[in-house]
């Protein structure tokens, strides 16, 4: 019968397009994920290195007075 083939056909795609947004959704939240854990780093890395560099300068200064 065409009606149940097509209904078949139909109920196939549905539960593709299904699987398709799932897999999407997936990806989007790992590559947020990546992203807060890499911004996250690159933060402390900045900081860490601010911090050096303030603190050589500062002891730099203090030496020569």
């Amino acid at each position: 019968n065409e009606v149940t083939t097509d209904v078949k056909t139909l109920s196939s795609s549905v539960r593709d397009v299904g699987l398709n947004i799932r897999g999407v959704s997936n990806l989007i939240e790992n590559v947020a994920s990546t992203t807060a854990i890499t911004a996250s780093g690159l933060r402390a890395g900045i900081k860490t290195g601010l911090e050096f560099l303030l603190k050589n300068f500062f002891s730099r200064i203090g030496g020569k007075k």
